[in-house]
This record gives C-alpha cells, structure tokens and sequence, in this order.
C-alpha cells in the first residue's frame, strides 16, 4: 500500500490522509489529487452528505451518485471521513485569512463587522452544501476524532469575531450591555441557519441579504451604545 500526503490537508491540520490504493489485485494508481475526476467525486460527496447527513451517508451511496462501484471509491480515497475532511477544507480553507484581511483594512470594528457578516452570506451562497454540513453535522464532527480539527479551525475563525467584537465595546462603538462571545456565537449561528433558505424565494439577491442582516446586526451591536 502506497500512500502521499495531500499537501493541502497537510498545510491545514499539520496531519493528513495519505491519498493510496487499496491491496487490490485490479487496483490502480489514485489520481491526482487535484484530478477532476476526483474533485468530481469530492462534489457528489458534499451533495450527499449535505442532503443525508454524515452519519447516515454510506460509501455505496456516494458511488451510486457518482456512477461506480463502492470499491472503485477506495482507489480514489481512504475513507468516508477523508472526504468530508477533504470537503470541508476546500470551504474554510480561506476564511481565517479571509476575515483577518477584512478587519485588518477596516477603518473600526463596525465597519469590519458589516463586511464580516455580508462575507460570510456570500460563501453561504457559494458553499451551500459546506454550509449544510457543518450546520446540520456540528455534533457529528466534534465527537469524531478525525474530524475534529474541521470545529477548531471554525473556532479560530469565530475567535476572531469574537476579539473585533470586545474591540468595538472597549472603543465604545458597540453596547457595553453585550457579552462578545454570547453575541458572534448567536450571531455564527444565525447566519449559517440561512442555509435554508438560500437562495431566497423573492427577488433579493445573496448580497441584498447580506446587506440587510449585516445592517440588522450592526444596529443590536450598538444599542445603547
């Protein structure tokens, strides 16, 4: 059995799967892992597990969708956990740098915190069913060890919020009333439930949406302020 690290989960958990064969007597060389063939496969992944469910998706379920037997899965990934890892890093691997450039260029945390929000509706938009997965598999993902970088990467993220958020009561642009950490987290968690019902049914647009809430927001941050 012939493994090579994927350098992208390598660069982002400091471990990773090694993509390989299983010791199959047919088996083949695994594609590249930036084959599209693969990425493919990673997308009809995501569908299924953001439809199903983690835990009650199987191996022979993403096969089906993807149009080839169970074990041919195994020449392309490991395991059913390797995918979701891979998935999810493809849609947080740019958020932390992301967000740390948007409140590195803001002239003050209000500022800041309306673009974070309006950004973070945008990927909704664009990484729909990343989105599903962690709202819907947040337990699921905590609780398996292979997974568990996947929620303290998201944490680092939130972290970040949550500082800008303590910036903005000390400067007295935000509501000394507030608990920072209650706030982003409520804030995290609203945001993401709009996974639902994005896109909307009426005429708005992801960026109208993110525009609205990230206005509605800014207006409870600084209640009283």
């Amino acid at each position: 059995m012939v493994g090579v690290c994927d350098p992208k989960q390598a660069i982002a958990f400091g471990y990773c799967w090694p993509v390989m064969d299983l010791p199959l007597a047919s088996a083949k060389p695994a594609p590249r892992s930036g084959s599209a063939r693969r990425q493919e496969l990673l997308d009809i992944a995501a569908e299924v597990f953001a439809a199903k469910g983690i835990a009650h998706t199987t191996v022979r379920d993403i096969a089906e969708e993807g149009g080839i037997l169970s074990g041919s899965l195994y020449h392309h990934f490991v395991s059913k956990d390797q995918m979701v890892v891979e998935i999810l890093v493809d849609g947080l691997s740019d958020a932390h740098e992301r967000d740390a450039g948007i409140i590195a260029g803001a002239s003050d945390p209000a500022e800041a915190m309306h673009q974070l929000i309006r950004a973070f509706i945008g990927w909704i938009a664009d990484e729909p069913a990343v989105a599903r997965i962690l709202l819907n598999d947040r337990q699921y993902i905590t609780e398996t060890p292979e997974l568990r970088a996947i929620q303290a990467r998201r944490s680092e993220n939130v972290s970040l919020w949550i500082e800008l958020a303590r910036e903005g009561i000390e400067s007295g642009v935000f509501s000394a009333s507030i608990d920072a950490e209650v706030v982003v987290r409520a804030i995290f968690d609203g945001m993401l439930a709009a996974v639902r019902w994005l896109p909307p049914r009426g005429s708005s647009t992801p960026e109208e949406i993110g525009r609205q809430l990230a206005d509605f927001y800014l207006a409870g941050l600084r209640l009283g302020a």
